[in-house]
């Protein structure tokens, strides 16, 4: 059964099964929430970024990154378990539900970080 997620704010951090061509991903990737739709509430939609771990030091175009040691304020407030970049030409529209979205786990502890 699908769950709507009580609304999101632009500028949230989550967890996000991007897709995998039209179906979920299995494994939730760090998102950026840009927009929130609202429209048909209580049914919200989002315009999510996608967000990795891999290769964080080579930016490119249309891309930035949260750094732990550069900025933890930043790091802290996004909840991050690594340095992630984000990637602003991947984004997707998607319903706010359970099926594309899930609670991002604690971030984990420094001994799993270095």
């Amino acid at each position: 059964m699908v769950r709507w997620w009580p609304e999101p704010t632009a500028g949230n951090v989550v967890g996000c099964h991007f897709p995998d061509q039209i179906n979920p991903h299995p494994k939730p990737r760090p998102a950026l929430i840009l927009s929130v739709f609202d429209d048909e509430m209580p049914q919200f939609e989002v315009q999510a970024v996608y967000g990795t771990s891999q290769k964080t030091r080579a930016l490119h175009r249309g891309e930035f990154a949260i750094y732990r040691q550069i900025n933890p304020a930043a790091y802290e407030a996004a909840n991050l378990s690594f340095d992630t970049k984000f990637n602003l030409r991947q984004l997707i529209n998607l319903p706010f539900s359970t099926e594309w979205f899930s609670v991002p786990p604690q971030p984990q502890t420094d001994k799993y970080l270095n």
